[in-house]
C-alpha cells in the first residue's frame, strides 16, 4: 500500500508525540539550527499580536474581503479537532472564536461572492463528505451540499469560472463544487491517488496537482474537457512540501520529504525546484539555506517568496525564515520567529504583512500545539 502522507501518519497515532517517529531525520542537531535561527537581513521582523483563543495545528487560513483572515480545520494535536474557528482582525490584532463543526484535514476556499467553502475532513479517523459555507457578513455557518466523496487531505481550488476543483484525500477522485447550485458533481478521475499534495492554479487556467503521499509524480486538470493529464514530475518526491505560483506563471516547489525503502519518510531535502507550464517540465531552483518540511511558503508584493519555520530533522522545529528571489534564484536568511513552529499558517494582507498563526513547537520539549501568532513586516 502507498503511504498516507506525513500529517495523517502523524494524526493516525493517538496523541502529537507520534511525529519524533514519522519525520526525516535530516542529520541537523539542535546546537546548528539554533546559530542558524540567529541570522537574518536587518530590514524585517516578526512583531508580535494577540494570541488564538484555542490552539490550532495544520489549520486553514482564508483572507476576506473585508481584510480579516478567517481560521478554520485545525487539531488541538490529539484524534479530535479543535471544533472552534476563529476570525482574526489585523486591526486589532485580535482573533474571536465562534463554535464550527468539528473538522480537521478539511479545506476553506473564498468564494467570487465572498462566503468561503469548507469541505470534508474528518472527526476522528473516518473522512466526511458534508460541507458548509460561512457567510463573513453573518458570521455564521449555512448548508449546503454534500461531497460526492467523503475526503479528507484533499485540495480545493478555485477556478477562474468560480467553480471549485476538490481533489484526491482517500483515492484518485475529483469532483466540482457549483456555488450558483450548492451541489457536487464528479469530474475526471487523476490518474494517481494522492493525500495531501498540493494543487495550483496556473495563469492558463489549468490546476497543477504535484506530489502528496512522498510522491514524485504530477497532472493536470483542465476544466474545459473536466480531466486530467500527466505532466513531467517533480524533480524528487515530496509530501509536506509547498507549491507557489510566481508572477512569471512558473510554480516554485520547496521542502517536504520522499520516501525510504521502509516507506517511512526519507530526510529532509534542501532542493527546490520550478515547474514551466510552457515545457511541462521541472528544473533546478537552488537549495534553501536550511532543510525544511511542513513550513509555509507566501509570496510576497515584490514578487519574492517567504519561507517560515517548519521541521527541519531531528525531530526540531526552527524559528528561521528565509527569501527565495525568483530573480536571481537566491535564497537570503530574514528575521526569525520569536517561537519555533511548522504545521502553522501564514496569510499575505493587503498592507504586506504576513501574519503567521498556531502551529506546533518542538524545540526545545516535547511537541505542544501554539495558540500564539506573530507578523512578518
Amino acid at each position: 500500500m502507498r503511504a498516507k502522507t506525513l500529517a495523517m501518519k502523524l494524526f493516525a497515532v493517538l496523541g502529537i508525540a507520534s511525529l519524533v517517529f514519522l519525520v526525516g531525520c535530516g542529520g541537523t542537531t539542535a546546537q546548528s539550527i539554533n546559530q542558524r535561527d540567529g541570522a537574518g537581513d536587518g530590514a524585517h521582523q516578526f512583531a508580535s499580536t494577540g494570541n488564538l483563543v484555542v490552539s490550532q495545528i495544520l489549520h486553514s487560513t482564508t483572507l476576506l474581503a473585508d481584510g480579516r483572515v478567517l481560521i478554520a480545520c485545525g487539531t488541538t494535536g490529539a484524534v479530535v479537532p479543535t471544533g472552534e474557528g476563529e476570525l482574526f482582525d489585523p486591526v486589532s490584532g485580535t482573533f474571536r472564536s465562534f463554535a464550527a463543526t468539528p473538522r480537521r484535514f478539511c479545506t476553506a476556499t473564498l468564494l467570487p461572492n465572498g462566503k468561503v467553502l469548507i469541505a470534508g475532513g474528518s472527526t476522528d479517523q473516518t473522512a466526511r463528505n458534508s460541507a458548509e459555507l460561512f457567510d463573513p457578513a453573518t458570521g455564521l455557518f449555512q448548508p449546503t451540499g454534500n461531497m460526492t466523496s467523503a475526503r479528507s487531505g484533499h485540495t480545493a481550488t478555485l477556478l477562474s469560472d468560480g467553480r471549485a476543483l476538490i481533489t484526491g484525500g482517500v483515492d484518485q477522485t475529483a469532483e466540482i463544487y457549483d456555488p450558483a447550485a450548492g451541489t457536487f458533481v464528479p469530474t475526471g478521475n487523476m490518474f494517481t491517488a494522492r493525500s495531501g499534495q498540493t494543487a495550483t492554479m496556473l495563469s492558463d487556467g489549468k490546476v497543477l496537482v504535484a506530489g502528496g503521499d512522498a510522491l514524485g509524480t504530477a497532472e493536470l486538470y483542465d476544466s474545459s474537457s473536466g480531466m486530467f493529464s500527466p505532466t513531467g514530475s517533480l524533480m524528487i518526491p515530496r509530501s509536506g512540501h509547498t507549491a507557489t505560483l510566481l508572477p512569471n506563471g512558473k510554480v516554485f516547489f520547496a521542502g517536504g520529504a520522499g520516501p525510504t525503502n521502509d516507506n517511512e519518510f526519507a530526510p529532509i531535502d534542501p532542493r527546490t525546484e520550478l515547474y514551466d507550464p510552457a515545457t511541462g517540465q521541472s528544473s533546478n531552483a537552488g537549495n534553501m539555506t536550511v532543510p525544511r518540511m511542513w513550513q509555509t511558503a507566501t509570496l510576497l508584493t515584490d514578487g519574492t517568496v517567504l519561507l517560515v519555520g517548519g521541521y527541519v530533522g531531528g525531530f526540531h522545529t526552527t524559528t528561521s525564515a528565509e527569501i527565495y528571489d525568483p530573480a536571481s534564484s537566491i535564497f537570503t536568511a530574514t528575521a526569525s520567529l520569536a517561537q519555533s513552529r511548522a504545521y502553522h499558517s501564514a496569510t499575505w494582507l493587503a498592507d504586506g504583512s504576513v501574519p503567521v498563526t498556531g502551529g506546533q513547537h518542538a524545540e526545545p520539549g516535547p511537541p505542544a500545539a501554539l495558540n500564539t501568532a506573530e507578523i512578518y513586516k
